[in-house]
């Protein structure tokens, strides 16, 4: 396939539901092992780069976690420009993709900067669950408790129990950094507390890059954009 292209002139395509599911924003080969991605992404405030990051991925296969078999991912994050510059970030996560649904487990993090590194280790009870078969316009919810361990001890993350309802709006074309793609379009509201935060996102729906992010807004002026994406090296 040939490399995405910014159009000379971009326009704001609207949102047309088409016949495709929100299976059409997943893709098997994010989770075949052996196979290797980057997603480089810009995150900005009021249309200002306040931080820029790569995130290199490795699909190590399906191993054990939390009493699950899952696949797991490694994934290297450098922040190299922007607030917290030179921090390294490494995660490994895990989840199952299966013809009807994603199930996403938890992940293992640990974090590096100014010399020092922390690990912790969050599961989801019960796993966070997407089936794959929402048309455009469909709507799912779901609540999970979120449980956050850090390694050694002595420190103690309070559970987090959220209701999420997630909305696939449907296809979109849409132009970021890292060039023109279509996509999946998702809403999710998520309350905690009682209190309810909104957000979008956005990921490639076809061809080379299909499963990756392409771009997330918060609806406060915070933006997240693709600045480059890779599958195995192109």
């Amino acid at each position: 396939p040939t490399t995405p292209t910014t159009p000379t002139t971009p326009t704001t395509p609207p949102v047309t539901a088409g016949t495709s599911t929100n299976a059409s924003c997943y893709n098997t080969a994010l989770y075949t092992s052996g196979n290797t991605y980057q997603i480089d992404q810009q995150a900005k405030t009021g249309g200002s780069v306040t931080q820029a990051s790569t995130n290199k991925y490795t699909v190590n296969g399906v191993v054990p976690f939390k009493g699950n078999s899952a696949t797991e991912l490694n994934i290297d994050t450098t922040v190299t420009a922007g607030s917290g510059a030179g921090t390294t970030n490494n995660n490994k996560s895990y989840g199952t993709l299966a013809s009807d649904k994603f199930s996403y487990f938890g992940l293992v993090n640990t974090i590096s900067t100014f010399g020092f590194s922390f690990v912790t280790t969050t599961t989801f009870t019960p796993p966070i669950t997407t089936p794959l078969n929402l048309s455009a316009g469909g709507t799912y919810t779901y609540t999970t408790t979120q449980h956050t361990e850090v390694a050694g001890g002595g420190t103690t993350v309070p559970d987090v129990t959220q209701t999420v309802t997630v909305t696939y709006v449907g296809a979109e074309s849409i132009t970021v950094p890292a060039g023109t793609f279509n996509t999946c379009k998702i809403k999710t509201d998520s309350t905690i507390n009682g209190t309810t935060t909104s957000g979008l996102s956005w990921t490639v729906n076809e061809g080379r890059y299909k499963g990756l992010f392409a771009k997330s807004d918060d609806g406060k002026g915070n933006v997240v954009e693709a600045t480059k994406l890779l599958f195995n090296g192109s």
